[in-house]
């Protein structure tokens, strides 16, 4: 199977689990104005809901005036709304809920994968003895 020293298994197990653990948050919707979250957290991401229902995730947001912008993009011009045009605001959040998930499906899975392992290299269950083949003969 692995073929890694136990020092690299570790730094293997330690990658995968911190990939896991990040995966384990979601959009929380902030209860604050835009300008004031931006302000006070200065947030690396946001995602804007538009007064019209349109969502879009902001990188490095700023305000300047009564408008919201971007300050890098990752593709095309740079986004900018004017800030009465902002319905909410959510920002990216740990999630209990979606970690208990993961876990007990890591957790879950190994057992699985254990038990599938233990049950394989257990060999048969009967084997009938010698004097019993003799008797059916």
């Amino acid at each position: 199977m692995w073929h890694l020293a136990g020092r690299s298994r570790q730094a293997v197990a330690a990658v995968l689990l911190t990939t896991y653990l990040s995966a384990c948050t979601s959009w929380h919707v902030q209860q604050v104005a835009p300008a004031e979250l931006i302000d006070h957290d200065h947030p690396d991401e946001i995602r804007v809901t538009t007064t019209t229902g349109n969502e879009m995730v902001l990188s490095h947001p700023f305000v300047d005036g009564d408008s919201l912008h971007e300050g890098k993009t990752k593709n095309g011009p740079p986004t900018g709304m004017a800030l009465q045009d902002v319905h909410q605001v959510a920002t990216r959040g740990f999630s209990a809920g979606k970690t208990i998930a993961l876990g007990t499906g890591v957790v879950l899975v190994g057992l699985g994968t254990a038990a599938v392992i233990a049950v394989s290299n257990m060999g048969p269950f009967f084997t009938l003895s010698e004097s019993a083949r003799r008797h059916d003969r």
